[in-house]
């Protein structure tokens, strides 16, 4: 059963446990396979058919055709299989993209569709959450022109009894595509690799 999550902006949205994740694509699995078989045993028929008139005179076309057609069924399968297999692991890392656009806007429209241009443009892989993560700040540093000053998976940042706290800024390399980006805005590689 969906959890329910209240987001930054209060509004309520249901999220699948991991566990139900797995459940899906295990069901989806199972269900494709049992066809899978089905088409499976039908080509076998045919193929079995094919060979015991193979010395009558009957009409083989039809029966070629059959099993062309049986084999493409299997392929057009296994490629449904592969798909939604696809789908159902894509799915949590569409979820965090979505919670850490909505934890950078900070409920702005305009600033969210911003930041979300951005992150579609850039060519980085978005695969695993870390590099989701990555790549989000990123966007949101191409489309406001500044790192983001708050943690972008809206965790507590303890500020008490250490005095003035000035923001960390990131002096790693920068991503190829900030780098081209930086190149086109006329900036040179001092300027976007600053030393310490």
């Amino acid at each position: 059963m969906p959890e329910k999550i209240t987001r930054d902006d209060g509004t309520e949205e249901e999220v699948f446990t991991a566990a139900e994740v797995a459940e899906r694509e295990t069901q989806a699995s199972a269900t494709i396979k049992a066809e899978l078989d089905a088409t499976k045993a039908d080509l076998n028929k045919v193929n079995d058919d094919l060979k015991k008139l193979n010395d009558k005179d009957h009409n083989f076309a039809a029966l070629r055709a059959q099993k062309d057609e049986l084999e493409k069924k299997i392929t057009e399968m296994g490629q449904g299989v592969t798909d939604k297999i696809d789908e159902v692991k894509r799915a949590p890392i569409i979820e965090h993209e979505g919670e850490i656009l909505s934890n950078l806007s900070g409920g702005d429209e305009e600033l969210k569709k911003k930041i979300k241009f951005q992150y579609d443009r850039l060519s980085d892989k978005s695969d695993s959450k870390e590099s989701v993560t990555k790549k989000m700040n990123d966007a949101y540093l191409l489309a406001v022109g500044t790192a983001p000053s708050i943690d972008v998976l809206g965790r507590a940042t303890p500020a008490g009894g250490r005095g003035s706290h000035a923001p960390t800024v990131n002096n790693g390399p920068i991503s190829s595509d900030l780098a081209e980006l930086g190149k086109k805005m006329g900036l040179s590689d001092e300027d976007m690799n600053p030393k310490k």
